[in-house]
């Protein structure tokens, strides 16, 4: 068997669910898959792993021997990916226990020796189209006070090398979870023989078996996370492939010490220019190396203040800045310098409404804020309002949440400036050519409509996209795409009797896979319509679901969409069952058709790029108006 394992290091703010948690006070964690592992990487109560699947936050008392989804993630399996938060519970996913030496690929509790089913060693059998490759990755969060500035990581493994294959074993890291930007650290590296040997079981080399210092690149603030990551590839030979065990992960983090904030912290002075939705903030800068951050709000207190070690992200229209704490950042900067008196001008203010603001001192190399803050209110001058029951249109490119990037009118007919953004009680929300309008925060929406010509999008790519909660009105459809809607791993959610179509014309671009791992779910909804002329773009090298898969459900024998594919996917496409597109496949990319499961694409195939039939399985294109055609190769399976 072969592993290629890359342990990937990515850091993006995460505190809202269950992984495993580092502080200062306890900065080291052990993962032996015994009943005293982290209750957030397993059950809670802690209980030993037995392969019994994954799913979030399991209880130890009805589902023992699961892992925690929250913490892990697991690609390359033909019974399906599982995304943090995701569940699994059957096939690859829950294999059981064993001691003896097996053949199914899957994820297995090893409880041979020097195992027990007490203590059991995490198992990977891969198959032909099981985890080749794949990955393993634990998501790990800094709850301490300061910077997690290096990792020490070691890990025993364990093989079976009783196969005509090689395995290689990596490890790398990252500032994402994206494979494709790892940094490989060679004395990581582990390679098998591919002769096979009748050593059986046996330990790679003394304990650890592998260990490594990270430091250049890792910097991980309180409240954000990392992630490490095991990947298998094959690594030469032919035939079956080996089974690798990984067991007693230590992990350590290094800590910076506490920083120090400057002596002197700036003060707002006054307010001038109020108008009812903008007014200028005057402030006298204290004596930080750094610069200030000025947040606003509409409540007179923030929940939390700025994280030293955290570069905030500021927009002077209210509303579009990093949130913290209940407020925005409207204010990230040096000013006129070190003690100097300076203005900032701040637009998107709601009329007739107090607006209190928070200013913090910071001192570099990394931001340390004094804290608390100083703060001052002020009240914007009365005027005309946005009702959230307008309907809504956009007026320039930029943030769902800046209410400057939007018009609104009580009757759809007069219009002004907006002075709130779109959300669930609009009579609509319409994304006009050729604005692009980003959303980076959660959102919500009532009969939204990306014109032609006009885009929407997300900023959080690294994390799926954001939330985008759509509500469900019976009087027209929920959700209308003549433009391009792009996504990220994050579909949007649908109330219940909500619908979306898209027109011909229209695009859905999914261009990553991530987190939620749902950008091929939206395809795959029934209440979702894809008329003829509409695509589905898969522009990103994660492969989409393919296991008892049906692309455009809803669609009738006379509406025939497009799935396109843009991008090489190394875990191929495929599984054990059926995998259907009831419209036309564009290849625009090599791809491979992996495992027996049957392959319908109702009205045909086109495309530039190289179509592989893998392995032994069927093809059927049965549209009564079917085509082959493009500039492409299909190559079938000899």
């Amino acid at each position: 068997m072969r592993f290629l394992m890359i342990a990937a290091i990515a850091i993006f703010s995460y505190t809202s669910q269950a992984q495993l948690s580092l502080t200062n006070v306890a900065p080291s964690a052990f993962i032996d898959f015994s009943n005293s592992m982290p209750v957030t990487v397993g059950t809670n109560p802690s209980t030993a792993f037995t392969s019994v699947g994954l799913s979030p936050n399991p209880n130890g008392t009805l589902f023992p021997g699961r892992l925690n989804s929250n913490a892990w993630s697991v690609l390359g399996w033909s019974d399906g990916d599982v995304n943090y938060g995701g569940t699994n519970t059957a096939g690859d996913y829950a294999r059981l226990g064993t001691a003896v030496p097996v053949t199914t690929g899957g994820m297995w509790a090893y409880t041979g020796a020097p195992a027990s089913a007490a203590n059991p060693t995490l198992m990977i059998q891969p198959g032909g189209g099981d985890f080749e490759p794949g990955s393993l990755t634990l998501r790990v969060v800094n709850n301490g006070t300061t910077i997690i500035t290096s990792i020490d990581i070691s890990y025993n493994l364990f093989v079976r090398n009783n196969e005509s294959r090689g395995d290689s074993l990596n490890f790398s890291y990252s500032s994402d979870n994206f494979v494709n930007s790892d940094n490989r650290v060679s004395s990581m590296d582990y390679a098998s023989i591919i002769a096979p040997d009748a050593l059986g079981w046996v330990q790679v080399g003394t304990s650890p078996s592998r260990s490594a210092t990270i430091s250049t690149g890792v910097y991980v603030p309180p409240g954000q996370v990392i992630y490490l990551r095991w990947s298998h590839v094959t690594a030469g030979g032919s035939g079956s492939r080996d089974e690798l065990g990984l067991d007693d992960i230590n992990i350590t983090a290094t800590y910076s010490g506490p920083c120090t904030p400057p002596g002197t912290q700036a003060v707002i002075n006054s307010f001038s220019n109020v108008l009812s939705s903008q007014m200028d903030v005057n402030y006298t800068r204290g004596n930080g190396t750094g610069g200030v951050l000025i947040i606003a709000s509409t409540s007179a207190t923030l929940s939390s203040d700025p994280v030293s070690g955290v570069t905030y992200g500021f927009n002077s229209n209210f509303g579009n800045g990093d949130a913290i704490g209940g407020g925005f950042v409207v204010y990230n900067g040096t000013g006129n310098g070190v003690g100097a008196a300076a203005t900032t001008t701040v637009t998107g203010l709601p009329p007739s409404t107090t607006i209190y603001f928070f200013i913090f001192e910071y001192a570099v190399t990394v931001p340390c804020y004094r804290v608390p803050g100083n703060t001052a209110n002020q009240a914007t001058a009365i005027g005309t309002a946005t009702s959230p029951t307008d309907y809504f249109r956009s007026r320039l490119t930029g943030a769902w949440n800046n209410s400057f990037n939007w018009e609104s009118s009580p009757d759809n007919i007069t219009w002004i400036t907006a002075t709130a953004k779109p959300t669930f009680f609009s009579r609509g929300i319409l994304v006009r050519s050729p604005q692009i309008i980003t959303i980076t925060s959660n959102e919500t929406a009532k009969l939204l409509t990306v014109a032609s010509g006009a885009t929407l999008t997300y900023d959080n790519a690294a994390g799926g996209g954001w939330d985008l909660d759509i509500a469900a009105d019976a009087s027209d459809i929920d959700f209308k795409i003549s433009g391009t809607y792009v996504i990220f791993g994050k579909m949007p959610t649908l109330a219940g009797g909500a619908t979306v179509q898209v027109y011909n014309g229209g695009i859905v671009r999914a261009d990553a896979n991530v987190v939620s791992n749902a950008s091929d779910d939206f395809a795959r909804l029934a209440t979702v319509s894809f008329a003829t002329g509409a695509v589905f773009h898969w522009n990103t090298t994660s492969s989409f679901q393919s296991s008892s898969a049906t692309y455009f459900p809803s669609a009738a024998a006379t509406d025939i969409a497009t799935f396109r594919i843009t991008q090489f996917m190394p875990f191929g496409v495929g599984a054990g069952s059926f995998t259907t597109i009831n419209g036309l496949l564009e290849v625009n990319a090599n791809v491979t058709l992996n495992s027996a499961g049957t392959k319908t694409f109702r009205n045909g195939i086109i495309g530039t790029g190289i179509l592989t039939q893998g392995a032994i399985n069927t093809i059927i294109i049965d549209g009564a108006t079917a085509v082959i055609g493009g500039t492409g190769v299909i190559n079938l399976f000899a």
